[in-house]
Formats: structure tokens, C-alpha cells, sequence
């Protein structure tokens, strides 16, 4: 048996073939996740840092679509770690976080340069008179002069307190090196 189709109809089967075929395409790239052979979707991790550290992780690169990337950020000496920023991370102000890839992101870690409290003082005799007497912020790192002026009928005996850093406790002109708060007093004696 024959069948022949009109004009009408045979246009009606062909535009129907073709959104059959279209709705077929369109589900199968859209349905593809990775299970049923075809490739999953990528996505570009960009990793970087601002001065004062470097961030580890378990690859910069390009990741498959819902991979869990380990970020660590570790701080260098003198700064901290302080969040990170760009895209969404599990926990921003964290060290150590992940990171779900599900489209392409950047990311930063974000530290900051840490900052101590000297503390001076002097016993009676004399006084400090660089960087004077009183409690003062510096940069970590930042090495400050310290000058102890004895007063007639005294004379410099040694640094007290945190001298850890001092570059001699013996000298009443010296320095020390601003690794920490420290507490420090310039001795006196007749």
C-alpha cells in the first residue's frame, strides 16, 4: 500500500520532524551532567592575594562543574590574615575554606600588615627621650630608636622588661625591633 501524502501534509510532517529533532538537541546538551558520557561542565578558578601572604589550594586551574576546591590562605611574617573576596567561599574571614565551582570565579585573600604597642618608661635618674614616655603604635617589623637621657648625678644602667629585640640593653642609645607589643624601662642609677 501507497500512501501518498498532499503538499499540506508533507509540510506538516517536515516542520514537525524538525522541532522534534530541535526539542531533541536541546534536551540532550541541556540534560547533560556528566553521568551519561558526555563531558561535564568546566569553570576557571583565578586565585590571588594582596601583600603579606600567598594562598594554597589544590590546583588553580579550570574545575569540573559542583568540585569542591580546598583554599588555605597563609599569612608571612608582620601580617595577618583578614577574608577573602571576589566570590562566594564557605567562610570569608576563615584561613582555610572552600570554595563550590559552579561557574567561573576569582577569588582574593586580603592580609594586612600587623601593627604593636611599645610601652616606655624609666626608673628615676632619667628619662626616655626617644621615642619619649608613653605607649606608641608601629608597624610590625619597624625598628625604632631609643635614646635614655641620664640626669645630672645619674648614669645608664640597662634596658628592662621586654628587651628581646633591643639591639644592646647595655647602650642608652639603641634600638629595638617591632615584632610584638612590648613593655620596656630605661634604668638609672647615682
Amino acid at each position: 500500500m501507497k500512501t501518498i501524502l498532499s503538499s499540506r501534509r508533507r509540510h506538516y510532517v517536515k516542520r514537525l520532524s524538525l522541532f522534534l529533532i530541535t526539542v531533541a538537541l536541546i534536551v540532550g546538551i541541556v540534560g547533560c551532567d556528566g553521568s551519561s558520557g558526555c563531558a561535564p561542565l568546566q569553570y576557571d578558578l583565578a586565585i590571588s592575594g594582596t601583600e603579606g601572604g600567598e594562598v594554597i589550594i589544590s590546583g588553580e586551574g579550570t574545575y569540573a562543574d559542583g568540585t569542591v576546591v580546598m583554599l588555605e590562605a597563609v599569612a608571612e611574617e608582620c601580617y595577618e590574615f583578614v577574608n577573602w573576596t571576589g566570590a562566594d567561599v564557605a567562610d570569608p574571614y576563615s584561613p582555610i575554606t572552600t570554595v563550590t565551582m559552579d561557574e567561573a570565579k576569582s577569588i582574593i585573600a586580603n592580609f594586612a600588615l600587623l601593627s604593636y604597642d611599645l610601652t616606655t618608661d624609666s626608673t628615676d635618674g632619667g628619662a626616655v627621650t626617644s621615642p619619649g614616655e608613653d605607649i606608641f603604635t608601629y608597624d610590625c617589623g619597624m625598628v625604632v630608636p631609643l635614646v635614655a637621657a641620664a640626669e645630672d648625678g645619674y648614669y645608664f644602667v640597662y634596658w628592662s622588661g621586654d628587651v628581646d629585640t633591643i639591639a644592646n640593653i647595655s647602650a642608652p642609645t639603641t634600638s629595638i625591633t617591632m615584632m610584638g607589643d612590648y613593655s620596656i624601662t630605661a634604668n638609672f642609677e647615682l
